[in-house]
């Protein structure tokens, strides 16, 4: 058999993929800490468990890429906050016994 054409070197195929890498969210500062995400019970939302890990009192910022939403946070020392994410963007943070 011939050849098809032009192949990807292993390096080039590597930055094929990191090219297609997407984001779903940020979150900051760095001693906020996404520890869980997952589809709600009724697949309807993403859960989101954030949990503050240096033991101070901390404002943080996360922000949802899609659609575009910022969701601005206060943490108590060592806080564990969930957050139920819906597909429009509208978000509330539930209880972590009923959305687990």
């Amino acid at each position: 058999m011939g050849d098809t054409g032009p192949k990807a070197s292993q390096g080039e195929s590597a930055g094929l993929a990191a090219e297609q890498e997407i984001s779903l969210l940020s979150l900051s500062p760095p001693n906020i800490r996404l520890t869980a995400c997952k589809r709600s019970w009724d697949r309807e939302a993403l859960i989101l468990r954030l949990h503050e890990t240096s033991g101070w009192a901390t404002p943080a910022e996360l922000t949802i890429l899609q659609p575009l939403k910022i969701i601005n946070l206060m943490f108590k020392p060592f806080e564990i906050k969930t957050l139920r994410l819906e597909r429009s963007g509208a978000w509330q943070e539930v209880d972590f016994i009923s959305e687990t």
